[in-house]
């Protein structure tokens, strides 16, 4: 049986509805939220290594911080990176 490799959440929304895509011989993951797309690979698993080394760019700023600032945000994801 081959393990598949885990994907982290997408960088720029945080959501974890995600795809792995190919076209012709180009792979890439693709966010099904907000619809950002990975770097193109040569393979699949080399396309999903490359989208889980892309940094995490979801709140740069605290969501505490836009809570105190702004009110709630139901709909920001907790962040893995305190």
């Amino acid at each position: 049986m081959v393990e598949r490799m885990w994907l982290k959440p997408c960088p720029f929304c945080g959501h974890s509805i995600l795809t792995t895509d190919q076209e012709r011989d180009e792979w890439h993951v693709t966010c099904g939220h907000c619809h950002a797309r990975g770097p193109i690979s040569y393979g699949y698993d080399l396309c999903r290594e490359s989208w889980n080394k892309l940094g995490n760019m979801a709140h740069p700023v605290p969501p505490e911080t836009l809570k105190k600032l702004f009110g709630s945000f139901p709909d920001l994801p907790e962040r893995d990176d305190k």
